[in-house]
Parts: structure tokens; sequence; C-alpha cells
């Protein structure tokens, strides 16, 4: 993740949705997953999206301000995630305290036997990255609520 240049990852996600809304698209949202995670909450700051749904990652703070935050986040972490500072329990309660001191429309949902990398679990060749990196395999109706709660959260928030 150090070799990702943040600011203009920020920059290029704000072209991509300066681009949709060119061309026809009323709402715009983004998810991201473990690194597209972090530069989620940081789109949901500066890129000029409607809402955002990062999985399993917190954005450094020099690139995001939780309180600058101003559109519907769902974020999703899993209690076994073991990634320290990044994306375990306690890095993301901390974010999430600081996004609800700041009355951002945030809900962050803890998954209990899932661990990082969790949506990988949708796949065999999924499951077996989520072994490789040393990650809990999560159950099944783990990953399966929350690929449903993240449909219903963009369905409520970017239908038109």
């Amino acid at each position: 993740m150090e070799n990702l240049d943040f600011n203009a990852a920020i920059g290029e996600t704000t072209e991509a949705v300066k681009y949709l809304r060119e061309t026809g698209s009323a709402k715009v949202g983004v998810v991201g997953f473990c690194m597209g995670g972090a530069l989620s909450f940081a789109a949901a700051q500066h890129a000029g999206v409607d809402a955002a749904a990062p999985f399993y990652g917190t954005p450094d703070p020099a690139i995001c301000d939780p309180a600058a935050i101003k559109v519907p986040i769902q974020a999703h972490f899993g209690k076994q995630d073991t990634f320290k500072g990044f994306s375990d329990e306690e890095s993301a309660t901390k974010f999430a305290d600081k996004l609800k001191a700041a009355g951002v429309p945030a809900e962050v949902l803890f998954y209990d036997r899932s661990g990082h990398a969790f949506m990988n679990g949708l796949t065999e060749k999924g499951r077996a990255k989520i072994k490789e990196i040393g990650q809990t395999e999560p159950p099944e109706e783990e990953v399966k609520l929350a690929f449903d709660r993240l449909i219903a959260f963009f369905k409520k928030h970017l239908s038109s």
C-alpha cells in the first residue's frame, strides 16, 4: 500500500465521478476493498460522490478527515481482521467514533466471524487468497449479509 499515490488516486476518482455525471449519471457511489476501502473514505470527502461503501480499510489522516465527510457511508469490517492500525476492529472503531462525533451519516458494520478480505469468500479462488494472507475464512452467511446490505445501501442512496 505504500506504493499507491493516494492523492493521484483521489484525483482520478474525482475525474471518474465528473465523467459519469457528464454522461448522464444523476448519482455516483463508490465501493472499495482493503486499500480501496481507505480510498473510498477519501473519495467520500474529496471526489464528489453521493455515497460510499468502504470495506476493511481506514485512511491515513493526511488524506482524509472523517469530520469533513458529508455523504452517507456504509462501512464493513471483520472482527477477526488482524491488520493492526488499518482495518482491525480497534482501528475501525476509532474511525467510526470520529465519524459519529462529526455527525456523518455513517453506518459502520462489524462481522463477528470474518477477517480481512472477507468479501473474497464469494469464490473458491478468493477463499484461497484469504487463507494465503492468514485471515479467517468467513462464514457464507456473513458474506451474503454484507453483500445484501451493500446493495440495499446503494439502492437507497443512489436511486433517482
